[in-house]
């Protein structure tokens, strides 16, 4: 909380400057490549109710044909690491460096996150702990013409929210709450991978992209009812013909 101020300051100046080099054909900007290797990245948030902390380690960033000049196309990147410590993760990017019209494709990839090392942050969330299962996401997300067009997919692999031992001495509700939510997501699990998944989809303006949360519990019924969302990107080919 002390230095949050100091921070979203330094966040807005660090934007503002970057706001006026982008696509400025009096400043131009290259560098062909950028690596930047072994490095672990962490967010804290003090002031949440629930104070967490998320991390990415042994990072490895690749950018490529950084520029500020619209005609010198894309700038890709990749990074990968381990998310909480034990999930691998990868993002993929491409944006074009226009502020006016800004346009980018993102593509975020995480696989089997240890749940108990999220405990800060569903805790932060959603009031629960967890004490087994992996979690795992994927998103696909791209801006054109001020619109965001994408999907967020979530995905639990089993998951344990209550334990006696553990959450002695917690409120009676709190644990009701805990056990309530494992007993749906038993409920909801596709009964022969033992997983929990739903697939929200994103549209709308940049600064407010919409989502339905009755989509999502749909999303959490089909997966147990209809059919198994499969781990991975829409566009995969999971026909194993190559």
């Amino acid at each position: 909380p002390e230095t949050a101020a100091a921070e979203k300051q330094a966040a807005e100046q660090i934007r503002d400057a970057a706001k006026q080099v982008a696509n400025n054909p009096d400043v131009r900007l290259r560098v062909d490549d950028v690596n930047i290797l072994r490095s672990t990245f962490t967010f804290r948030n003090h002031a949440a109710n629930t104070p967490y902390r998320v991390s990415l380690a042994d990072v490895q960033i690749r950018l490529a044909n950084v520029s500020n000049q619209r005609a010198e196309g894309k700038v890709r990147g990749d990074m990968t690491g381990k998310f909480m410590g034990s999930g691998d993760a990868a993002v993929h990017l491409a944006f074009s460096p226009d502020v006016k019209r800004p346009e980018f494709d993102v593509t975020v990839r995480v696989d089997g996150t240890e749940m108990p090392a999220m405990n800060a942050l569903l805790r932060a969330y959603a009031g629960v702990d967890a004490v087994a299962g992996q979690f795992s996401l994927y998103s696909e997300v791209s801006v054109r013409h001020g619109s965001v067009r994408g999907y967020v997919k979530p995905l639990f692999k089993d998951m344990e929210l209550y334990d006696a031992s553990q959450d002695r001495g917690k409120p009676f509700f709190h644990k009701l709450k805990e056990g309530l939510m494992a007993a749906a997501a038993w409920i909801l699990k596709n009964r022969d991978r033992g997983e929990v998944a739903t697939k929200v989809n994103l549209s709308g303006p940049l600064d407010s992209p919409q989502f339905s949360t009755w989509e999502a519990l749909g999303g959490f019924l089909e997966n147990a009812f209809v059919r198994a969302i499969l781990p991975g990107f829409e566009g995969e080919d999971r026909s194993g013909s190559g």
